[in-house]
Parts: structure tokens; sequence; C-alpha cells
């Protein structure tokens, strides 16, 4: 199956505007396992770079510490259709270089709703999308979508904002922690990796591969690395389902027009 990568911008820079981060929230994303010395931006609901509110978004209290279930202690509540949260990403002077980005948000919903989590992030500057509106299935689980976002010549230096709002009327409560900006480059997913000396064992269900299997050993054997699902509708692979090192990622694949159209993850 074929995917279309993106390749990354050479000579992404750090920016006199990266914000300044506390040890405190350095340590509660450190428990998500999202905080490098590349990271660019943070938003979270205490202040770092704070949400605006739009169309009846609201903040609400975790009830919890830093570290706990959640990792801010307020988060952005999106109850009702186009309820939005927006924020400034770096802007400006110093502000982000062309190149390729991942933007890694965190959430948890009220229920499993298809299309309901609807992200962009726009060109103030110049009005134009950055990445245009992309939805997203919502999860009852809290865990991370992760979005690759291109950051062009064109872009470089203009303030952006990225929005965050619920799409559909379906009764549904998203809460979003956070969301985090690296350069793609720094971001390192190891999900489908062979270490070396070891080796994958597929098994097939029909002509498709229905799971996989990597070893720390050659010829499918040692400990067992990664396991992973495939599912397909019709003749396109719809997603993989990875678990490797207690964690869990979804890979999906989404056509258009039969061809397919781009990746995304959600961790």
């Amino acid at each position: 199956m074929p995917e279309r990568y993106i390749k990354p911008q050479q000579a992404v820079t750090h920016h006199a505007n990266r914000p300044t981060l506390s040890r405190e929230l350095l340590a509660m994303l450190g428990a998500h396992a999202d905080v490098d010395a590349s990271l660019l931006f943070v938003c979270d609901a205490d202040g770092v770079a704070p949400w605006t509110l739009i169309d009846g978004a609201t903040l609400e209290a975790t009830g919890a510490e830093r570290g706990a279930r959640y990792a801010s202690q307020n988060r952005l509540v999106l109850a009702s259709q186009n309820a939005q949260g927006n924020a400034t990403l770096l802007g400006g002077a110093g502000g982000l270089a062309a190149g390729t980005y991942v933007l890694r948000i965190h959430h948890v919903s009220a229920a499993a709703v298809a299309g309901d989590l609807c992200v962009s992030v726009r060109n103030v500057t110049d009005a134009t999308n950055v990445l245009a509106p992309t939805t997203f299935s919502t999860t009852t689980s809290d865990g991370f979508t992760e979005i690759l976002v291109t950051i062009r010549a064109s872009d470089a230096g203009d303030t952006l904002e990225l929005r965050i709002w619920k799409a559909t009327a379906t009764a549904n409560t998203i809460r979003v922690d956070y969301a985090a900006l690296h350069p793609a480059a720094a971001r390192r997913m190891p999900y489908g990796e062979i270490p070396p000396g070891g080796s994958r064992k597929l098994t097939y269900a029909g002509d498709n591969v229905a799971s996989h299997t990597i070893y720390d050993s050659p010829n499918g054997t040692g400990n067992v690395v990664e396991t992973a699902a495939y599912t397909y509708e019709g003749d396109d692979l719809q997603s993989i389902a990875y678990t490797r090192d207690g964690k869990t990622a979804t890979k999906t694949f989404v056509y258009a027009s039969g061809n397919l159209d781009y990746v995304h993850w959600s961790i």
C-alpha cells in the first residue's frame, strides 16, 4: 500500500518567541511523552498560550493536579456545534519558519462521533488556510491526535492561529487538554519499525494482511516488540492499530475519489 509522505524542509530553526516552559510544565507534559527540546508551542488552558473561546466554548476545571489524568488544571470544553477554541501560534518577527511540523492535540470525548473534532490552522495575516479544516472522529479514551502541518514560505513569519471546534450537532462533549507543536523531524514514531536483528511476522485474511507481530530476534522468535491489527473497507486499507511499549497508536488512511489522500495518526 503506497503512502504519501511529506519530506520535512531543511533547517527548521528555533525561535526567539518560543514559550518559556516552567519545570512544572515540562515535567507534566513529559509524563505524556510529548516534550523535547524542539517544542515550539504549547496551548493549555492554564495560560501557557490561552484559548480564545467562541460560540459557547468554555473552560472546565479538571479537579486534578497536573500530571494526573489530565495535564492541565483547566481544559477547553466543546459541547455544542461550532463551539470553538482558538490559540495564536508563534507570530510576527521570529515566528514559524517554513517547514513541516507535527501538531499534537490531547483530547477525550463523552461519545465516539465520526467527524466531530475539526482542526485548522489559519494564516491571520494573509487570511488563508495553512491547514484546511480537517475532521477527526472523537474517542472516549483520552489520547492524542497528531496532524502534519506544512508551513509554506509565504506563511513564514506571519501570525498563525490554531482553531479547534465541534463540527456536528450530535450530542457530545469534547474536552481538549492541550495542543503542542514540533518540527516534524524532531518527532519520532517507532510504530512499525523492526529493531536491528529483529523480524516481522504477518498473518493474512484472504489476500489481505490481517496483523503483524514484530520480534527482537530473527525468524519470528524472541520477545514481542509490537503487535498490530489491520482493518479494510473493500480493498482499501483503512487503519493499522499498533501496540508497542505499552502504548497504542492508530494510523488511519483517508481516501478521495479512490486514491489515498492523506494519512493521520491518533496516539
